[in-house]
């Protein structure tokens, strides 16, 4: 068993903590361009850039103006993009059904962004709350998400 005496620790590594050039050196994270994801959030329409009220500063974007959000972010070394849909209410479900649409607005809103930049990267949120009337995540039956 050891005995520690007040005299431990017998040495703190300062050292590593005394240049801010030493710092960058050891330290363990660091992001970069290369670690972001710029999200943008999607409408149906033309020519359309809608606040979202809740997120300030932020908008959502038809899909025409997509295009030009994510070369922007591209020019700028972002790599990839996450989309998220704004669902109407008349498109929505207890059944999600638009989530598997073909043609709805995600999948060609994707089908573009990989047409005109194949070098993007782009994510999708696999949550059903855009498409669902009840505003779960997921399927709910017999009163239980699924």
């Amino acid at each position: 068993m050891f005995n520690y005496s007040a005299d431990f620790p017998f040495h703190r590594g300062r050292r590593l903590r005394n240049n801010s050039w030493i710092r960058d050196l050891v330290t363990e994270n660091y992001v970069s361009v290369n670690d972001l994801i710029w999200p943008i959030f999607v409408i149906e329409g033309e020519n359309k850039i809608e606040p979202i009220n809740e997120l300030p500063g932020i908008n959502r974007y038809s899909i025409d103006n997509l295009l030009n959000i994510a070369k922007n972010a591209f020019e700028l070394g972002i790599k990839c993009v996450a989309l998220f849909p704004y669902t109407p209410s008349n498109l929505k479900s207890e059944k999600c059904e638009e989530a598997y649409n073909p043609d709805n607005l995600v999948n060609k809103a994707t089908r573009l962004l990989k047409k005109e930049l194949p070098d993007l990267g782009v994510m999708l949120d696999v949550a059903l709350d855009p498409y669902n009337s009840l505003g779960h995540d997921g399927l709910v039956k017999k009163n239980k998400i699924l």
